[in-house]
């Protein structure tokens, strides 16, 4: 892998569909969670290897499918970036210091940014909820939801809500600290901007990664899980943050 691409998100901004998109085109790596870890300990258990170079070559497989170049979503989530950062550190055989950019520039040759953002954090934070709940976290192009409305009956909850909404600020606040601390100038794509118009976003994005290479635009595999439960709870959550107001700022 000669070159490679980081995308930066919270949670529900689209990014699977954008990062499905990329790998369909067959010129951009199979940008994926690469470094997430969902029912492993650590990466060495995601990735079976014991040592430094085993990982970093593991981890670029995965994210170019043995393309020359690859992509990685990047978890925002403090705590859990810290930890495999200091997992990576100890293969490396650095037990802590300033090492951070080096680390990813092991793993990330010749990277660029990309950073996905949300501009309505309620709404976000409702489709976060949301998926929680019914684990709809996508739904395929042309399938239907498959949980009934009565599933949704008692599952607002206006703690976890605003949990969530706070959280999505805070996953955002930590990454441009991050880019800060780096001089990093990323991409920023909005998604209430660029679901309209999807093929214009990758012709972009690909433009920014200096991807030459033909290509047809791929089958959008996605659709959108927001549903008449998704206004509701919008509504619902709007007016209970608000109550006691003595004017309604949204």
């Amino acid at each position: 892998m000669k070159r490679s691409y980081r995308i930066w998100t919270a949670p529900r901004t689209g990014h699977t569909l954008l990062a499905r998109l990329l790998s369909d085109t067959g010129v951009a790596g199979t940008p994926g969670e690469h470094l997430t870890l969902h029912d492993e300990s650590n990466l060495k258990e995601k990735y079976n290897v014991s040592n430094y170079p085993e990982m970093i070559r593991a981890i670029q497989e995965a994210c170019s499918g043995g393309t020359p170049i690859g992509g990685c979503k990047m978890d925002s989530h403090k705590d859990r970036h810290n930890v495999l950062k200091d997992e990576l550190l100890q293969l490396k055989g650095i037990a802590t210091g300033d090492e951070e950019k080096d680390l990813w520039a092991d793993l990330f040759p010749d990277v660029r940014d990309i950073f996905l953002t949300r501009r309505n954090k309620v709404r976000q934070a409702v489709s976060w909820w949301k998926a929680i709940q019914d684990n709809e976290w996508h739904i395929e192009a042309g399938k239907s939801k498959s949980t009934e409305q009565k599933f949704y009956a008692d599952k607002y909850d206006f703690n976890a809500i605003l949990h969530l909404w706070k959280e999505s600020m805070l996953r955002e606040a930590n990454m441009q600290d991050y880019f800060t601390r780096y001089k990093i100038n990323p991409l920023t794509l909005v998604y209430e901007d660029y679901v309209q118009d999807l093929e214009g976003t990758i012709a972009l994005i690909l433009d920014f990664l200096n991807i030459k290479d033909q290509y047809t635009f791929p089958e959008v595999r996605y659709r959108k899980t927001a549903d008449d439960i998704s206004d509701l709870w919008v509504e619902r959550f709007k007016n209970d943050i608000q109550d006691g107001w003595d004017s309604m700022a949204y």
